[in-house]
């Protein structure tokens, strides 16, 4: 998740959050919002969320940016290449991406960390809870769990890139596909020694920033023999 452009208000591209969902405090006793509520749905996970900051529910602002489908497909794919039947694969706050895991393969080791509760209906049992401000508040035996990690930082900033690092390395001492803004590359090479690849990550809506796809293995060879 990573910080991006959109043609909203100012105030909410400041502080929303790109491709999961983060930062939202919804009212549980509220089951529907009021009609000025702004919704923005997507068809990959089949969710919708409020996008506005209506005084029922939403008690702070938030903005989705979902990946495409060809783009969720082709990662979702090029993981379980990399990790084959047996293997473990982490979704760090990329939703989309652990949803066309789990319509690909029934393993229950993968697991999704992401900071909206509301997945864990969707996802009893591979759910995580996940803050990228306590990123090694995480379950001990997940430490060197997974054979490979997708992640997507929520901020285009440093500091957040330093806290996703901490709980990448935590979860893995393998494969990486880590998915941020173009103008975050020199600090993903300094801190995760990914290397840049030549997949871009698209997504629903256009955005103002250019993203771009790091690893550490050929993740291109993987993903272009899966568009032929």
């Amino acid at each position: 998740m990573a910080r991006r452009n959109h043609s909203m208000n100012s105030s909410l591209i400041a502080k929303a959050p790109s491709e999961g969902y983060r930062y939202q405090s919804f009212d549980s006793n509220c089951s529907k919002p009021t009609p000025s509520c702004l919704f923005v749905c997507s068809h990959i996970c089949g969710l919708c969320f409020i996008n506005s900051r209506p005084p029922c529910c939403l008690q702070k602002e938030l903005s989705q940016f979902w990946y495409d489908e060809e783009t969720s497909t082709l990662l979702a794919k090029a993981a379980l290449e990399c990790v084959g039947e047996e293997g473990k694969i982490a979704c760090v706050s990329s939703p989309s991406v652990y949803n066309q895991l789990r319509k690909m393969s029934e393993s229950k080791e993968h697991y999704l960390f992401e900071f909206d509760k509301r997945f864990e209906d969707k996802f009893p049992g591979q759910f995580v809870f996940y803050d990228y401000k306590s990123p090694l508040q995480i379950d001990s035996k997940f430490s060197s769990y997974f054979d490979l990690v997708i992640a997507d930082p929520p901020f285009l900033s440093e500091e957040c890139l330093e806290k996703f690092t901490q709980t990448i390395n935590f979860l893995t001492n393998k494969k990486i596909i880590l998915c941020t803004g173009a103008i975050m590359e020199e600090a993903v090479k300094k801190l995760l020694h990914l290397q840049t690849c030549n997949f871009k990550p698209q997504h629903e809506k256009k955005l103002g920033n250019e993203f771009k796809c790091f690893a550490n293995f050929n993740v291109d060879e993987i993903i272009a023999s899966n568009k032929n």
